[in-house]
């Protein structure tokens, strides 16, 4: 029984210091000193191999050791130029006597570092030194302040109930990402201000449609993110534009007509039935659109005429089957709905048209009178005759 259970310790010391050798960790021989001088220290921490990290950071290189005959564990912290323990370059860190130390990250390089475990006991005292870490410090790198290479419209004017689209473009150089927001002010300064529009990738910002009449300020604020290990959000601000709302301007009133002539296809006196035609020519100045309405009047005025059903075009044509005198005039009308008023009339003079009456013939004697004076005549003729017959016949006898 003894003696497989100083074998089963043998085995589990020799995994332990085979696992110690892997480790870099330093365990008792057999637990007791049977030298005159200490032991070698037992060391369960070790700081790490090689850290890095940023500047400025805090990062603390730990360890610990323990000894194996009662002795005291002393630390002391060394610095080098190489990666290595040559007392020739490390140089101990005043002041570093704990088991814990945290560099300095205030310069950015590649730094070396081990700790010294010595153990004071009787006689001599042993040390140990720990691997050395590579500590490097990485330099500050701030994101790039976005530079503007497109400044919005400084100034702009729009009408009550427009709108206008305001643009910037800025750019980097170190392939962070830019997003754009813009604001208003009450002042032209590119200072404080009221957020109109949130973060976007768009450089583009539309006004409103409800803007007042007035002054109105609005700058846009360009951010670049980029993950570095200093600032990762830069931003600059654009210039003013200012944008100034005004009223649309009183429109002019529409414009009369202009009236190149006014023609008739027959001239003076016609008799009925002939055709007569009147032609107004006219055309709009301002854009607007013409129209035309003819009347008729009893006497020879402007005023108080009658308008003709249908006679809407600029000819027109009038009846003339009944004679008499007529009196007609057309009034010419512009509409411009982008003028106030819109529109405005025109009336031309009077025109005249007289139908002339159908010539009566005077009556002839009535057909009885005449047949009766033939019959007299041939009466009368028949007399004649036989009184001729009769004095020829008379004087034959004789």
């Amino acid at each position: 029984m003894l003696k497989r259970k100083n074998g089963i310790g043998v085995a589990l010391v020799f995994c332990i210091c085979a696992l110690s050798l892997t480790l870099g960790l330093s365990l008792p021989s057999a637990g007791f000193n049977t030298s005159a001088n200490a032991l070698p220290p037992l060391v369960t921490m070790t700081p790490s191999i090689s850290v890095t990290v940023n500047i400025d950071a805090n990062f603390t290189l730990e360890s610990f050791a323990m000894t194996q005959d009662g002795g005291t564990i002393s630390y002391q912290w060394f610095s080098n130029t190489t990666n290595n323990h040559s007392t020739g370059t490390a140089t101990a860190i005043p002041g570093q006597t704990n088991q814990n130390f945290t560099p300095s990250t205030a310069t950015a390089g590649t730094f070396f570092f081990f700790v010294r475990f010595t153990n004071t006991s009787t006689g001599t005292p042993y040390s140990r030194d720990s691997v050395v870490t590579t500590f490097t410090v990485l330099a500050r790198v701030d994101a790039d302040i976005p530079v503007i290479t497109t400044q919005p419209a400084a100034a702009t004017s729009i009408l009550v109930g427009q709108r206008v689209t305001l643009t910037t473009l800025a750019t980097v150089g170190d392939g962070g990402n830019i997003r754009y927001r813009w604001l208003s002010s009450a002042t032209p300064v590119n200072t404080g201000g009221t957020q109109v529009q949130n973060w976007a990738t768009s450089p583009n910002f539309q006004t409103p449609a409800n803007l007042a009449i007035g002054t109105h300020h609005f700058f846009a604020e360009v951010e670049n993110f980029r993950a570095v290990n200093g600032t990762q959000r830069q931003h600059v601000r654009t210039n003013v534009a200012t944008v100034t709302v005004t009223a649309p301007p009183e429109p002019e009133p529409a414009r009369a007509p202009n009236i190149s002539g006014i023609y008739r296809t027959v001239m003076g006196d016609v008799d009925r039935n002939t055709p007569v035609t009147f032609t107004v020519q006219a055309n709009s100045t301002d854009g607007g659109v013409l129209s035309f309405q003819w009347f008729e009047n009893s006497t020879a005025s402007t005023s108080g005429g009658v308008a003709i059903a249908g006679a809407t075009n600029a000819a027109f044509s009038p009846t003339t089957f009944a004679s008499g005198t007529r009196h007609f005039y057309v009034v010419v009308t512009n509409t411009n709905l982008n003028a106030f008023p819109m529109a405005a009339n025109w009336t031309s003079s009077v025109m005249t048209l007289t139908v002339n009456a159908p010539q009566v013939e005077e009556p002839g004697p009535p057909i009885f009178l005449i047949v009766a004076l033939v019959v007299v005549g041939l009466m009368a003729l028949g007399v004649v005759g036989a009184l001729v017959w009769a004095g020829a016949q008379s004087k034959r006898r004789n």
